[in-house]
């Protein structure tokens, strides 16, 4: 019998029923064996969608008294009994969840990464007394990581989580209060696909313009048409039949996290429930994904407060672990469409953008505090199905769907999921760096102001912060002997490249950068918003030396992809190269780059030059006496030539600055300069520059370097004398500069 055959709920619209009289008139049908739980479960949820304000208030205490199964015992007493009989859900970790602005403690010293974090009532100072540890307001929402071993060392659990007596074998619950948990479970979780499916047709049109970046997904089925979805930017825009449905969504899900919060078994049905198939769902075949997998892409497209509310029933429920694991693939399912949202974003205000940064940051972080955490997804069942959809797994039957948006993050059916996302957010900030690329990278594009490369470089930290997984991904950017066009390392020079043209102004006559320009602090900030991604390879590569036999294949692995880079980006200079060659040909080579003069659009960012020069320096500190000589002599006498001249550039041009020969509107821009040196430039900027003409004196023939870069300085001397005494400075650092190279003489250097 269908669900229609069941005994009418309108009277709780107007309250001609009481709820207890309905739960006893529902029980008593129920008791006809021609009635199925599913009848049941179907038939609140489509009262869930059908009846009033009013009579979905009571329809909720129906529900409890069913999972109650007690007239006279309230809900909150029956989950009292249950956290009693089957042990409270937090005794063996902290289960505080937290939505935005609030206060939390990290410890670098016991935290398994950056963002692992432990609220104020299970941080304790004392117990953390000489350790690296901060008080920090968290705007976005999280959890506490105590009693967490994949997140936190167990030595810094707090008293209450550090015993484990309490973890045993799991309860399994009696069949028919397990019986009434599912379906009251699952008449929740059907509204909620209802609720989002709604939503996505409400805020889904069809792609008609056949642009590359227009479209979010494509349709499921045979037609595979490019749909555009964009995220609700606030309640009031829906429609009145959607502000009602969320307002009960809402409900509906402060009720699962009661469910979820009250013991271990109850968490777990909630956990397993998720994972059912979906059905009856126009434009999604019924078993093409589960609940969760359906939540986790779309439900995105609601309303901020309504996504925060969801975000706060799944960090409660990313207690379980096994939930976690298939949390963790679903999540990097739906990855790619919630990109795709976020670029699809074209307003000046970037509200969806920001909405979806919050809902991204709320869980990414809680899925790769560790390496541990990164293998355990990379060992879960992958495989490619097709060039365009990324699959995920389908726990009920073990088959391989499709994702419901129909794209992937890479086609490369070699990598990793953990590898598969770095490539993926290396390639989207790729996407963004070269919109913004002309003769020169224009910092002051909307796109850079914005910081909208910043959600990438977030996901990056959080996945190459472990050595581990960094290295891994380097070695496997490699096929044979070539470094993969389509690989995380390579994609990743390929942003540096791009940045090697930024431009540090965009309106500027002869020494006057005009009052407008605003474009120095933007590129500042790329600048070491990227630094903070690529020192992580530099940390591998440190790590890889340490743990490796063959120090040469590393040093090869990690250095040779650079260097070609770094040609690549000179012969593409279009200012062409010296073709002289041999000892006798070094004033040839001289002659020729003491022609080069500074253009007026350059650059004071080098990256490639940076991470080259970080690499070596890494094989100085691990072997001071061989390796870093060897790599020196690896190079011809061209490539330092080239090395050196940009960063001379930029020591001509911010010492310039300093003799007050640049104004910003008037005014001298030497304290721009100061500002930006003690902000970004302390190591890897101005250091790494000097670094590298030591290099480059290190390996020219002697007295080469100076006389280069005399012959860039010269001229400017007869106009500011200051700059001799700037260039004369420049040259006694190189010298006697004692941070990075000690083992030639200040004379062989000069």
């Amino acid at each position: 019998m269908d669900a229609a055959a069941l005994p009418p709920l309108t009277g709780l619209n107007d309250n001609a029923i009481t709820p207890q009289e309905a739960y006893v008139t529902l029980r008593d049908a129920m008791r006809d064996a021609s009635h199925s739980d599913v009848a049941l479960r179907v038939h609140f949820t489509s009262n869930f969608m059908t009846l009033s304000d009013n009579g979905v208030h009571n329809l909720f205490q129906v529900l409890e008294y069913y999972l109650v199964d007690d007239t006279h015992m309230t809900m909150p007493e029956f989950l009292a009994s249950r956290s009693e009989l089957y042990g409270p859900v937090n005794r063996n970790k902290c289960e505080e969840v937290w939505n935005g602005d609030h206060i939390a403690y990290r410890c670098r010293t016991c935290g398994l990464s950056d963002s692992s974090c432990m609220c104020v009532g299970c941080f304790d100072p004392a117990q953390h007394e000489n350790h690296d540890y901060r008080i920090y307001r968290c705007s976005y929402g999280g959890c506490c990581d105590c009693g967490d071993d994949l997140a936190w060392k167990a030595t810094g659990f707090c008293s209450r989580h550090q015993d484990t007596a309490g973890v045993g074998v799991p309860v399994e619950l009696p069949t028919l209060e397990a019986t009434r948990l599912h379906v009251a479970v699952d008449a929740i979780l059907h509204f909620g696909n209802l609720v989002v499916f709604k939503i996505y047709e409400e805020n889904t049109v069809q792609d008609n313009l056949y642009q590359p970046n227009t479209f979010t997904h494509l349709e499921q089925g045979g037609s595979r048409r490019r749909l555009q979805s964009r995220v609700s930017s606030s309640f009031s825009e829906l429609s009145s039949t959607s502000q009602s449905l969320l307002a009960r969504f809402s409900l509906s899900l402060l009720w699962l996290q009661s469910i979820a919060r009250t013991c271990i078994p109850y968490r777990t049905a909630v956990c397993q429930r998720f994972l059912q198939p979906i059905h009856g769902l126009r434009s999604f075949a019924d078993g093409s994904a589960d609940s969760l997998a359906f939540w986790l892409t779309f439900g995105v497209l609601l309303p901020i407060d309504s996504c925060d509310a969801v975000g706060v029933l799944y960090l409660k429920l990313l207690m379980d672990k096994p939930f976690k694991r298939e949390f963790s693939l679903r999540f990097l399912d739906a990855y790619a469409f919630y990109i795709r949202l976020y670029l699809g974003d074209s307003t000046v205000e970037g509200r969806s953008r920001s909405h979806l940064s919050r809902y991204i940051d709320r869980l990414f972080c809680q899925l790769f505090h560790s390496s541990a955490q990164v293998d355990a997804i990379d060992a879960m069942p992958h495989q490619y199905t097709d060039s365009t959809i990324l699959p995920f797994v389908d726990v009920t039957s073990g088959r391989r769907l499709g994702a419901l948006h129909g794209l992937a993050m890479t086609t490369n059916s070699a990598m990793t999921l953990s590898e598969s996302l770095a490539y993926c957010s290396l390639q989207e900030m790729a996407t963004v760096v070269r919109a913004t690329a002309g003769p020169t990278l224009r910092t002051g594009h909307m796109l850079i102001k914005q910081r909208v490369y910043a959600r990438f470089c977030s996901e990056l930290r959080c996945l190459l912060v472990h050595p581990d997984f960094c290295a891994r991904a380097i070695v496997h950017s490699w096929h044979a002997t070539q470094l993969g066009r389509v690989s995380v390392y390579q994609a990743l020079l390929d942003i540096l490249t791009t940045m090697q043209c930024m431009d540090g102004q965009t309106k500027q006559a002869g020494r006057h950068v005009e009052f407008e320009s605003d474009s120095w602090q933007p590129a500042f900030v790329l600048d070491y918003e990227v630094l903070l991604v690529w020192q992580y390879v530099v940390h591998a590569f440190q790590h890889r030396l340490a743990n490796s036999i063959d120090k040469g294949d590393v040093v090869a692995m990690w250095l040779n992809p650079v260097v070609a880079q770094m040609r690549r980006w000179w012969d593409a200079d279009g200012r062409g190269k010296c073709e002289a060659s041999g000892v006798l040909n070094v004033q040839h080579q001289l002659d020729f780059y003491a022609l080069y003069r500074v253009h007026e659009e350059w650059s004071l960012h080098l990256p490639l030059h940076h991470l080259l020069g970080s690499l070596l320096d890494e094989a100085h500190r691990f072997d001071a006496h061989e390796l870093l000589w060897t790599l020196l002599q690896r190079q011809d006498r061209e490539f330092w030539f080239r090395l050196a001249l940009h960063p001379i550039h930029v020591h001509l041009f911010v010492r310039s600055i300093k003799c007050h020969a640049w104004v910003l509107n008037g005014r001298s821009m030497f304290h721009q300069v100061v500002h930006y040196h003690s902000r970004h430039w302390r190591y890897h900027g101005l250091h790494n520059d000097l670094f590298a003409l030591q290099l480059a004196a290190a390996a020219l023939p002697p007295s080469a370097l100076t006389t280069l870069v005399l012959s860039q300085w010269l001229p400017h001397v007869t106009t500011h004398m200051q700059m001799l005494v700037e260039g004369l400075q420049l040259l006694l650092q190189v010298a006697l500069d004692p941070t990075k190279i000690a083992a030639l003489s200040p004379w062989d250097l000069l």
